[in-house]
């Protein structure tokens, strides 16, 4: 869903003042401010959407506090790993499965004066056994401070060490990404000494799930598991099942109805040779995400599965700006479904897709509750990773087919198959070697190369063998001294961020804006911009209702102050309103 954030953070030299009133306000095409506050408008970006609790989970059905936000990481420019980085990963874990040798260290641990150890050890308690995971290679249970990562605020990093193992030590400059409520947050930093290594980290009141990527020495996971226990993991990348798309997942737009899709060999509405100058012309694609309760106890409980459904999307971002993508996920909402999962997840995407079959229909209902574009389904089925439909032509029909189903221990890195999923509802196909389908152009292809170290590493979209790393086939990006794609036109063409920002429109207006939305500033719970689920802030009804719409107020008063650039009508129901100090 497109939003208007960009726009109202700009000034029309034309505006007059506006006028308030009990009845009804019009604003006209040109500028007609509220008033303009530069803090309103650095808090504008996240749209938050609450979540319901699932009467079949114990809760009574009414609404809770929890929230589900964007987070994207400060944008990088493209710098190639050094070469000391890239120590092939499968001698590390080969290292690792080794008795009596240690994990590589790859850095010393700083002293807990200078960056305070995140984590204290604690043994599984009687009776917890450790999962049997085959990617799972060691794990620690740990006790994680969550009082110190609850006191790093907007524009204030704060460095912290991940002392992952005894012998496993990083200091990491952490900084909030994203508040959604007072133990609801996200955080992202960057590992010292690996410049393209990532840090991310979602805290969900008493849990936090998160990851530590270190390129060439390992994958850390931050993860809960049944009875509450937080545990650190390393992982094997390479012990992950596949993604299941096939030649029936590709969907072709119906005649007459591709009129938008560029030829197959296009000239880009979007480039990606760095990032983008402004965020003019991007556009947020708003997920939907759901999960089975057999995925949900899988993944340690509620609030563990919800902070692993904002990981991924945070995930995502991060991947977009690596790759030079300009769009952003938004996650809308994130709750349970009741339904058993069949035992594939091509039986379980029909399902998922279908509108009256018996299976799923209310993931249809909580998709138009909240416009969502495209709709997730964590099920607890490690048969493949995941499977989604294939944008075969760039055609808003697609939107009855913008759905995907993920393996929930899959959802995040090092698989981000989440982010993978939705890659291939947005036109995107496996590298050549393993495609099995085509994507939406003729260079809509994941990337594998071996880099100057001699490791073999592959994009978000491209199979084993090699190491799949956080970004989208771009040959624009270099990774490890090697582009990460090949150049339209050039034999292999491989170049899947060029691909997301040539469909990324299509997918952000699957679902238009209301052309009436409510506004009610003494609602908690789930907001839809509907009389009965309204938003909460002026900012989310402007941002939300369509062109020429209507923004309708309850009674009430709200401190926002804001410049709205777009005609729309302001209606009050019920009696005065007051908005702005």
């Amino acid at each position: 869903m497109t939003t208007i954030l960009d726009s109202i953070t700009h000034q029309d030299r034309h505006r007059t003042p506006g006028r308030t009133e009990q009845r009804r306000i019009r604003l006209g095409g040109i500028g007609v401010p509220l008033s303009v506050l530069l803090s309103l408008i650095l808090a504008l970006s996240p749209t938050f959407a609450q979540e319901t609790t699932d009467p079949a989970e114990g809760g009574d059905g009414r609404n809770t506090t929890e929230e589900a936000g964007t987070v994207r990481p400060p944008a990088r420019p493209g710098t190639a790993i050094s070469a000391q980085e890239t120590t092939d990963p499968a001698e590390a874990l080969d290292g690792l499965r080794s008795a009596g040798t240690e994990a590589p260290q790859p850095v010393a641990r700083a002293a807990a004066g200078d960056a305070p150890l995140l984590f204290a050890p604690r043994e599984l308690p009687p009776g917890v056994l450790a999962r049997t995971d085959p990617a799972i290679v060691r794990f620690r249970p740990v006790e994680v401070d969550l009082d110190t990562l609850s006191r790093i605020e907007p524009g204030k990093p704060m460095r912290m060490t991940f002392n992952l193992f005894d012998d496993v030590s990083v200091p990491v400059s952490l900084e909030n990404r994203g508040t959604r409520g007072p133990m609801q947050f996200s955080l992202f930093g960057r590992p010292e000494g690996f410049p393209q290594g990532s840090v991310y980290a979602v805290v969900e009141n008493t849990v936090m799930v998160g990851s530590v990527n270190l390129p060439g020495r390992g994958y850390y996971r931050i993860r809960v598991w049944p009875g509450g226990i937080q545990v650190v993991e390393l992982v094997d990348p390479t012990a992950f099942p596949p993604c299941g798309v096939t030649q029936k997942h590709v969907i072709r737009a119906p005649a007459g109805q591709a009129a938008n899709a560029p030829p197959k060999n296009d000239f880009p509405k979007w480039e990606t040779d760095g990032e983008p100058s402004s965020p003019q012309g991007s556009s947020t694609i708003d997920v939907l995400v759901l999960y089975t309760p057999s995925a949900r106890d899988a993944a340690g409980g509620r609030d563990a599965i919800n902070a692993l459904c904002q990981l991924a999307v945070d995930q995502a971002n991060g991947i977009y700006d690596n790759s030079g993508i300009i769009h952003n996920m938004r996650l809308v909402w994130r709750r349970s479904i009741s339904y058993t999962e069949s035992g594939t997840h091509d039986t379980d995407l029909d399902r998922l897709t279908a509108t009256n079959d018996g299976f799923l229909d209310l993931a249809h209902t909580y998709r138009d509750q909240v416009d969502a574009d495209v709709v997730t389904l964590l099920i607890n089925d490690s048969s493949a990773c995941g499977l989604g439909w294939v944008m075969g032509s760039v055609s808003n029909s697609f939107k009855t087919r913008a759905f995907n189903t993920v393996h929930w221990d899959c959802a995040d890195g090092p698989q981000w198959s989440m982010t993978h999923e939705i890659g291939h509802n947005q036109g995107c196909a496996h590298d050549r070697d393993n495609a099995g389908v085509d994507g939406v152009y003729s260079y809509s292809y994941g990337y594998r190369f071996r880099g100057n170290s001699g490791s073999t590493w592959r994009t978000i979209m491209a199979y084993s063998p090699g190491t799949r790393i956080e970004y989208f086939s771009n040959p624009n990006k270099t990774y490890d001294g090697k582009a990460a794609g090949i150049a339209v036109g050039q034999t292999g063409e491989a170049y899947n961020a060029r691909t997301i920002n040539n469909t990324g429109d299509t997918m952000a207006g699957f679902r238009s804006r209301s052309s009436l939305v409510w506004v009610d500033f003494s609602y908690f719970g789930l907001e839809a911009g509907t009389q009965l689920l309204p938003y909460n802030t002026l900012i989310e009804g402007v941002n939300n209702v369509a062109g020429l719409g209507t923004v309708r107020i309850r009674t009430g008063s709200s401190p926002e102050t804001i410049s709205i650039i777009q005609p729309l009508t302001i209606d009050v129901s019920g009696g005065p309103v007051t908005i702005g100090n």
